[in-house]
C-alpha cells in the first residue's frame, strides 16, 4: 500500500463520516468509536478490512480522529509505562519487547522482523526496512540493552548468535512449517508474530501495540523535544503526522510567553 502522504481530496473523498455511517460510529463506546469508524471507512474504499494497524495511513487516523474530536494516538502516561515493565509477572520476552517499542519508537512489525544477528549492542542500534523498503536504524537505550543479554541467553548458558530476534512459545508443526529464515536455528522455535504478540499485550495491560510507539513520540514530544528530533526518531517523513505529538504544557507555554515581555534596563 502507497505509504505517501495523502491529499486533502484524498482524505474529503475516502475518509469523511456520512450519514449514517455517523450514526453507526455514535451509538459506540467513545473507547471504540475511531477503531470503528477506521473499519467503515477502509472497507467502503479497499472492499475488505486491515489486517493490521500498519495498512491504516496515519493521516486518515488522525482525519478520522479529527472528525470524532478524539486523541488518536491514544498515548498513556510515561507512569503507566514505567509501572507495566517493572511487573515482576510479566515473562521476560514480554518485557523486552514492550521495553524495545517504547525505547526505539519503532513500528511492532519492524522489531519483531529483527534478527540476532541485526543487533549492533554496543552501540545500541539495529537497522530496520521501513514502510517505504528503506533501511533505517532504530537506537534504544539502557533498559533495554539490559534485557537483551538475558533474552539471547540459552539454557545451557551459550548465547544466540542467529535467527529471529523474538521467539513463539513452540516449534512449529510439520503442515504449518514457515520459511526457514523464521526459525531459531538454536531452538527450531519459530519468529513471534505480530497477532500473538498483540494479544499478549492487550492481556497483561489492556493496550495496543501501537500504542507504545505514541506513547514514546508523545513523551518526546512533552520533554519539548524540538520537532525535528521527533521526527529523525518515529522517522516520520510528513511534519503534519510528527506534530500530533508536540502538545506542549502550561509550563512550557509560559516559558516560551517570556520571549515577548519587555527588555530589561540595564544601567
Amino acid at each position: 500500500m502507497d505509504r505517501s502522504s495523502l491529499n486533502l481530496g484524498d482524505l474529503v473523498e475516502h475518509w469523511t463520516l456520512v450519514g449514517a455511517e455517523q450514526d453507526l460510529v455514535a451509538v459506540k463506546h467513545r473507547d471504540t468509536q475511531l477503531g470503528y469508524a477506521l473499519l467503515l471507512q477502509f472497507y467502503g474504499r479497499f472492499g475488505r478490512f486491515p489486517r493490521g494497524r500498519a495498512e491504516l495511513h496515519d493521516d486518515a487516523v488522525a482525519f478520522v480522529a479529527r472528525q470524532l474530536k478524539v486523541d488518536e494516538t491514544r498515548a498513556v502516561a510515561k507512569t503507566t509505562i514505567y509501572r507495566l515493565l517493572s511487573r515482576r509477572d510479566i515473562p521476560l520476552r514480554e518485557k523486552t519487547l514492550w521495553r524495545m517499542l517504547y525505547e526505539t519508537a519503532a513500528r511492532a512489525a519492524e522489531i519483531l522482523a529483527l534478527n540476532v544477528e541485526d543487533l549492533d549492542l554496543e552501540h545500541r542500534r539495529a537497522p530496520v526496512r521501513s514502510k517505504g523498503g528503506a533501511i533505517e536504524w532504530v537506537y534504544w537505550d539502557s533498559g533495554t540493552a539490559h534485557l537483551l543479554p538475558r533474552l539471547l541467553r540459552l539454557p545451557d548458558g551459550s548465547t544466540r548468535t542467529h535467527g529471529p530476534l523474538f521467539l513463539s512459545e513452540r516449534r512449529p508443526v510439520p503442515a504449518r512449517r514457515p520459511a526457514a529464515a523464521d526459525i531459531c536455528p538454536h531452538t527450531g522455535r519459530v519468529r513471534l508474530g505480530y497477532d500473538r504478540a498483540r494479544v499478549l499485550l492487550d492481556k497483561y495491560a489492556g493496550l495496543d501495540l501501537h500504542q507504545l510507539r505514541h506513547s514514546a513520540a508523545t513523551h518526546l514530544g512533552e520533554a519539548e523535544v524540538p520537532l525535528q528530533l521527533i521526527m529523525g526518531k518515529t522517522r516520520h517523513k510528513n511534519p503534519r503526522t510528527a506534530m500530533r505529538y508536540v502538545k506542549p504544557g502550561a509550563e512550557a507555554i509560559a516559558k516560551v510567553t517570556e520571549v515577548l515581555a519587555p527588555r530589561r534596563r540595564t544601567h
